[in-house]
């Protein structure tokens, strides 16, 4: 569908100063329970990789991921279709565009 109409999110209250990611209200306490659960930078586990692969092949989608998302990164606890092992935080929740067609 063509609605010849493009928008763009405007940047949340809790954006960065660069109109960025939200930073929640209470991040250091998220970013604690994180830590607490000391499940970041751990091996790939065969539960996780079948929740991925099942959601893979159920939305008929090439790439599903489970993320954490640290100070400073989104950390993939399990990935199917896709290579990379992190990204940089900003990467995460991006600002974005749509056009809907």
């Amino acid at each position: 569908m063509n609605h010849g109409s493009s928008t763009t999110a405007d940047p949340s209250p809790d954006a960065g100063a660069d109109g960025g990611i939200p930073i929640p209200s209470d991040e250091a306490g998220r970013l604690r329970a994180l830590r607490r659960y000391q499940i970041l930078d751990q091996p790939p586990s065969q539960a996780f990789d079948q929740i991925t692969q099942l959601t893979s092949q159920l939305f008929g989608v090439p790439i599903a991921v489970i993320s954490l998302v640290d100070e400073d990164r989104q950390w993939f606890l399990s990935r199917t279709g896709l290579e990379a092992r992190q990204t940089d935080r900003q990467v995460a929740a991006p600002r974005f565009s749509t056009s809907k067609t």
